[in-house]
């Protein structure tokens, strides 16, 4: 019996870490189609770039594609590392941004 309720409780654990580990995360979605958005317009972000690194090479490299870009990368850092909570329709509004992103 107590073979049978170790197994149970195991069992239940391991579910629920594995549901904690497949949730995506909103913002990381966000921030990886950026990523995408601006290496679609020819600026690859690197390996282990951050994105307050990533503003900083794309001032130096393509400051006029950085000036419309900025907003989007500085709400990003806000959102990953402030207090706020990311909305719903925060995250969809810089979705909207970023696809407006022109080269």
């Amino acid at each position: 019996l107590t073979a049978a309720i170790l197994a149970v409780m195991l069992a239940l654990m391991w579910l629920s870490l594995r549901r904690q580990r497949t949730r995506p995360d909103p913002v990381a979605q966000t921030e990886a189609l950026l990523r995408t958005r601006l290496s679609r317009l020819g600026f690859p972000s690197r390996p282990g770039e951050g994105l307050l690194d990533l503003l900083h090479r794309l001032q130096q490299e393509q400051p006029e594609l950085a000036d419309r870009a900025a907003p989007i990368i500085l709400r990003l850092i806000a959102l990953r590392y402030g207090r706020a909570q990311a909305s719903k329709a925060d995250l969809r509004e810089l979705r909207r941004e970023i696809g407006r992103l022109k080269g």
